[in-house]
């Protein structure tokens, strides 16, 4: 599967982890499962894992595609994604910043990590954070 998502109710973040490659078409039709499945939260960070992104078979129209799906659904319910980027190489680097840009995320909607520890990290810090919100909340 080029596209798993791993939904952390307790920690307020999903994982949607690239496997190897991924055709442009089925990126959108994994997105599109993972919003009608009813898993996703709005209000949840995205952590998204590029370390295992292979070869890539999707283009930057296909990106701009899934982009555009997702900024419809996001701006039905009025909010903005904010994401983790786990991007080890400049391959996978390069095209989270392509997507996001179409994505229309700003600098401050994004944090980039290059290590799994980093990412690791940075979301217990997240889930600490959530934990904490919910407590006085």
């Amino acid at each position: 599967m080029p596209v798993e998502f791993i939904v952390k109710e307790q920690d307020g973040y999903y994982e949607c982890r690239y496997i190897g490659a991924i055709a442009d078409q089925e990126h959108l039709n994994k997105w599109q499962e993972f919003y009608d499945s009813g898993n996703w939260n709005p209000g949840f960070l995205e952590f998204m894992n590029l370390s295992a992104l292979g070869a890539a078979e999707f283009t930057p129209s296909g990106l701009q595609k899934v982009a555009e799906y997702r900024r419809k659904i996001h701006r039905q319910i009025g909010i903005r994604q904010s994401y983790l980027v786990l991007a080890p190489t400049s391959l996978g680097f390069g095209i989270s910043r392509m997507y996001l840009t179409y994505c229309d995320a700003t600098p401050e909607d994004a944090v980039y990590v290059y290590s799994i520890e980093d990412a690791h990290n940075f979301l217990a810090n997240y889930a600490a954070n959530a934990a904490q919100v919910k407590k006085s909340g």
